[in-house]
């Protein structure tokens, strides 16, 4: 089973996410996406609006943790195994080169980029676009009751969106950290937010967020 520590009381206890409803699902916060060294910054993209995008979601990750609430990662991981010619043609429409070799399974393009999981949070590892596809993650928060999803990772266009469509599909309640989401293209970012909040789930700020979690002072009140 899945695991959170929790602060209370002035000593450390293990709380299961069955205890919340809720969970932040990090998506694809990985070298090759982030990194200017990774598969995209190689290519020529410039990944700052994604640096800057993950920074916001390291400091809503460190409160939402002090908030005692679940994490899960997920994260991409490509091989020959799963690589179909049609998923290999996929980023053709980028209109120019890009590394095909993004996040080999045990290369450093793979490995999370300033984040990454904490005790007892799992990670799951995906082949596609959505985090759903292919993985044991529906089962996963069915089996830890969770019905809400607090998404937040990159790409806001591709990735990140895939899952909050899948994860809206099999009638999770999805809320997207929007300030806390990148893409290569902001115009295609901020496109990306719209047509979630329009037709799949919330998008909020993580400000807005931040002041709905507990605050560090009151875990140690009790219950």
């Amino acid at each position: 089973m899945a695991v959170v520590e929790k602060v209370s009381n002035s000593r450390r206890e293990v709380v299961s996410v069955r205890d919340a409803r809720r969970i932040l699902v990090v998506v694809d916060v990985q070298n090759d996406y982030c990194h200017e060294g990774g598969a995209f910054g190689r290519a020529g993209f410039s990944v700052r609006a994604i640096q800057e995008a993950v920074a916001r979601l390291e400091r809503f990750l460190k409160a939402w943790r002090v908030g005692g609430l679940p994490v899960l990662f997920v994260r991409t991981e490509h091989s020959p195994w799963t690589d179909a010619a049609g998923w290999r043609e996929r980023l053709r429409g980028l209109g120019r080169e890009v590394v095909p070799e993004i996040c080999r399974a045990g290369s450093w393009g793979a490995e999370f980029y300033r984040i990454g999981p904490g005790r007892g949070e799992l990670v799951v590892t995906k082949h596609r676009f959505s985090a759903f596809c292919g993985t044991d993650l529906d089962l996963v928060l069915r089996s830890q009751e969770i019905t809400s999803l607090v998404i937040a990772g990159v790409t806001t266009d591709v990735c990140v969106e895939s899952t909050v469509r899948s994860a809206v599909d099999l009638g999770y309640v999805v809320t997207v950290v929007g300030d806390c989401c990148g893409a290569l293209d902001v115009k295609e970012h901020e496109l990306a937010l719209e047509r979630i909040g329009k037709y799949f789930g919330r998008v909020e700020m993580s400000k807005s967020l931040l002041r709905v979690l507990p605050a560090p002072e009151d875990l140690g009140k009790g219950t």
